[in-house]
């Protein structure tokens, strides 16, 4: 996966530097300067250093919309979340198409479209059946369906991993990452390991 030179979350360009350097972590973000430092080196797999721009993008948003995810659950979230993109090569991009199923860490989790009258809400995960279920309705627009879809797999990674991240800041988290992922274009699915 090509790094860009930067990204749009919200309404801010956040500039990303990817270098070879010594930077604590392997990847930080400055929300003075708008931007994302990524240590690369000619020794590094592509998912390394792509796992590194995720983090550090969860990193952007936490700060931006003031999120309450404590370093080690934003570390076991994107670590995990980045093995979901791409175990699944998942994309997020215009004509998202849904899967049967997705492994998360050694799971299989199924997943259901099914019509509004059969689910509370536009979705659910239910962690005992290993089950996301997603509305589907003649009218449902494609992005809130994918966006919806994103929520309930972090929902999941939440349960497995008992990941301490209250649900107001998980919905703002799964609507901009889905935001930068759609808009830049980003496809972590297709990262070689």
């Amino acid at each position: 996966m090509k790094i860009p030179n930067h990204i749009k979350m919200g309404a801010h360009k956040i500039n990303v530097s990817v270098s070879q350097g010594n930077i604590e972590g392997f990847g930080s973000y400055s929300d003075c300067y708008n931007l994302i430092k990524i240590e690369s080196d000619v020794d590094y797999q592509e998912s390394n250093t792509a796992q590194i721009f995720l983090r550090e993008i969860i990193e952007a948003i936490k700060f931006k919309y003031a999120l309450s995810i404590d370093q080690p659950n934003l570390i076991v979230l994107s670590e995990v979340l980045f093995q979901i993109l791409v175990d699944n090569k998942l994309n997020f991009g215009k004509g998202f198409i849904f899967p049967e199923s997705i492994k998360v860490g050694a799971h299989k989790i199924d997943v259901e479209l099914v019509l509004p009258r059969n689910i509370t809400g536009s979705g659910s995960y239910n962690n005992y059946y290993n089950l996301i279920r997603i509305e589907k309705d003649f009218d449902s627009q494609e992005s809130n369906m994918a966006e919806v879809f994103l929520h309930e797999i972090i929902e999941c990674v939440k349960l497995k991993y008992e990941l301490s991240i209250d649900h107001p800041h998980l919905t703002v988290l799964s609507e901009i990452l889905f935001q930068v992922f759609r808009d830049n274009k980003l496809n972590f699915g297709k990262c070689l390991v």
